[in-house]
This record gives structure tokens, C-alpha cells and sequence, in this order.
């Protein structure tokens, strides 16, 4: 049986990562222009740990 992500990480917790984001990739985007999937998959890299 998956677990779904409210099972490993609380909604508050959740909640907080996701603004978090969202502040650093609207940060990001302002700065670096029409490379939104570049800013996602850098972003992603960074919540996983690393750099591909």
C-alpha cells in the first residue's frame, strides 16, 4: 500500500514547503525569464538534496 505525502510530513509542514517554493520559484522567475521548467527542475533537485 503507497503512503500518501500527509503521511510523511505534517499538513503544517506541508503547507510551510509548498509556500516556501512557491516564494523561491516566483523569486527566481522574476530574475530568469521564460525557463519556468528549468526553475521547476532546479527546484525539484534542491528539495531531493541535489544537483543532477
Amino acid at each position: 500500500m503507497e503512503k500518501t505525502m500527509s503521511e510523511f510530513l505534517p499538513t503544517e509542514a506541508m503547507n510551510a514547503s509548498r509556500e516556501v517554493f512557491t516564494r523561491l520559484k516566483t523569486l527566481i522567475g522574476s530574475r530568469i525569464k521564460g525557463k519556468d521548467e528549468a526553475i521547476d527542475k532546479i527546484l525539484i533537485c534542491l528539495a531531493a538534496g541535489g544537483m543532477p
